[in-house]
């Protein structure tokens, strides 16, 4: 089976820096991911889902998660990057979590 290089790397922003992150592909935990790092993964050369949740989602009112599907067929070279950046939310942070989340998470993915 064909497989290509999937690489995330989480961004440095104090929002949610002491909330490690799970990396899930198609619905199965891979990784778990802390502020500034980057991990690489072997994912087949088929599309997939990545969903990126903070760790203490079940003590929110409101998820802090994101999920983008993945088209292998666009990567020539063998290598997918993937973004993972987090920014606060003023309605969020102003309401405690309880209208929105106090944080999201954004997946930039850029195919090489």
């Amino acid at each position: 089976m064909e497989t290509v290089l999937l690489k995330i790397t989480r961004d440095k922003a104090w929002a949610a820096a002491a909330l490690p992150y799970r990396i899930f592909i198609n619905n199965e935990q891979r990784a778990m991911l802390r502020i500034g790092k980057r991990i690489e993964l072997e994912v087949p050369k088929e599309r997939f889902a990545i969903r990126v949740e903070a760790v203490g989602n079940k003590l929110q009112f409101q998820r802090i998660e994101s999920e983008k599907v993945i088209f292998p067929a666009y990567c020539e070279n063998g290598v997918i990057e993937c973004r993972v950046s987090s920014s606060l939310q003023a309605v969020g942070y102003l309401t405690l979590g309880l209208i929105k989340p106090m944080v999201t998470i954004k997946i930039d993915v850029i195919y090489k």
